[in-house]
């Protein structure tokens, strides 16, 4: 049994660090009854799930400052986020435009979020009304633009031109409810629920929060007649490493692939996304592969 290790020093396309390319010192010939295995894999948790490529880093809300509903952008700069951070960067967003109003204790009150509801399954989004005139004990911040002449929920909306619903589980182009006056009347759906002025929105699809959660080792020494793609060598799920996180995987059980017989002067590996058979785009290259070869 032999085997070679990849590293970043292997790494032949450095916009993405997802191929890479190891050359034998001379033409290697491999025969019908040689295979490999992926017998290591140390990758640190550094693809975005959110991104101006992907298409899903932006939505919006709306606000009243007293000249009706007005729409601000919320655009999420590259990166890797749970909701918890999504539901902190709108929140920011708010900060930056003043609208958010202080309690008695100096706390921001902000009058939409994003949260998880495990039970479901999903994604809520909860909105307050926004009141006519200052409560006992709150305060303004600077910059407010002033009160609206009738209270309102701000209103969240994932534009249909974006992806960024699937993040969150909702449909294309959904929109929150102003509920101007609190005079909205939720039709009957278990998916949208209105307590005194608060509205609440369950997703309706499963959330995609990471759409890259499973990778693709691919090789071009690997032609698997009955494979879609036929050139798989491994697979990898990503099931609870954080962001940032050494990805470690040692695996115990090879997954022996045969080798497509012929002459090769390097080997290369790829890893893709499972869901878009592309290049992963991985923002760190300290990346380590180990591939074993056996004769059967």
């Amino acid at each position: 049994m032999r085997n070679i290790v990849l590293t970043k020093n292997n790494i032949i396309d450095s916009s993405n660090n997802s191929v890479f390319r190891y050359n034998f010192p001379s033409t290697v010939k491999f025969t019908k009854n040689q295979k490999v295995a992926l017998a290591k894999t140390s990758i640190y948790y550094s693809w975005n799930n959110i991104a101006s490529t992907l298409n899903n880093n932006t939505f919006s809300y709306q606000w009243d400052n007293g000249a009706g509903l007005v729409s601000y952008n919320v655009v999420i700069p590259d990166g890797l986020y749970n909701i918890s951070d999504l539901n902190n960067y709108l929140h920011y967003v708010m900060i930056s435009n003043s609208h958010y109003l202080i309690n008695s204790s100096g706390d921001f009150v902000y009058y939409a979020e994003l949260e998880v509801n495990p039970n479901r399954y999903a994604i809520q989004i909860n909105t307050y009304n926004v009141p006519t005139v200052l409560p006992a004990g709150f305060s303004t911040p600077s910059g407010w633009g002033g009160f609206p002449l009738q209270s309102f929920n701000p209103v969240i909306t994932f534009p249909a031109s974006s992806t960024i619903n699937n993040i969150f589980g909702y449909i294309a182009g959904f929109a929150t409810n102003a509920n101007t006056n609190n005079a909205y009347v939720p039709p009957v759906s278990p998916y949208i629920s209105k307590v005194g002025s608060t509205l609440s929105y369950i997703s309706t699809q499963a959330p995609n929060v990471q759409p890259f959660n499973t990778l693709l080792f691919t090789s071009n020494i690997i032609n698997n007649q009955y494979g879609n793609p036929n050139n798989v060598l491994f697979s990898l799920a990503i099931t609870d490493a954080s962001a940032g996180s050494l990805i470690n995987e040692n695996y115990p059980e090879l997954l022996w692939c045969d080798i497509n017989e012929g002459s090769y002067s390097y080997i290369e590996i790829r890893i893709l996304d499972a869901g878009t058979l592309t290049n992963l785009i991985i923002n760190d290259p300290n990346i380590v592969m180990i591939l074993v070869f056996k004769d059967e």
